[in-house]
């Protein structure tokens, strides 16, 4: 599916021709930062990476939508590092917040030592 948006995203950048947009225009790292927090915070709060890929994504698509009606402004290249961000942020929170699924544990405790320093362990056994 992440092959498909991002052949998307290049055909867009192909047929973007109508305004010279640069890569090194200084809004690129507003629209890298966006899709990286928009889709970061979603994948933190749905727990899915690819739902935060995608809110990500339809955030800049709507952004370039609305510049497009506005001003006639769209840029593909803008749609592109946001989407570039999306991917960054989404991936990254997945790989921190998101539990692995097919593994439960089964057994926890946990023991206290030194003022109130506490350790958690916990032993899991694979199900499946």
């Amino acid at each position: 599916m992440f092959r498909k948006i991002i052949t998307t995203a290049l055909c867009i950048l192909t047929f973007n021709s109508a305004k010279a947009d640069e890569w090194t225009g200084k809004d690129k790292k507003f629209h890298l930062a966006a899709g990286t927090a928009i889709s970061s915070i979603t994948t933190f709060y749905s727990k899915d990476s690819t739902l935060g890929f995608l809110v990500g994504t339809g955030a800049g698509v709507a952004k370039e939508v609305y510049d497009s009606q506005r001003n006639g402004d769209a840029s593909g290249k803008d749609l592109a590092v946001t989407m570039i961000g999306a991917y960054i942020g989404s991936h990254i929170t997945g790989l921190y917040i998101i539990p692995i699924k097919k593994e439960q544990s089964l057994v926890s405790s946990s023991r206290s030592i030194f003022d109130g320093f506490k350790i958690e362990y916990s032993k899991s056994i694979n199900i499946f």
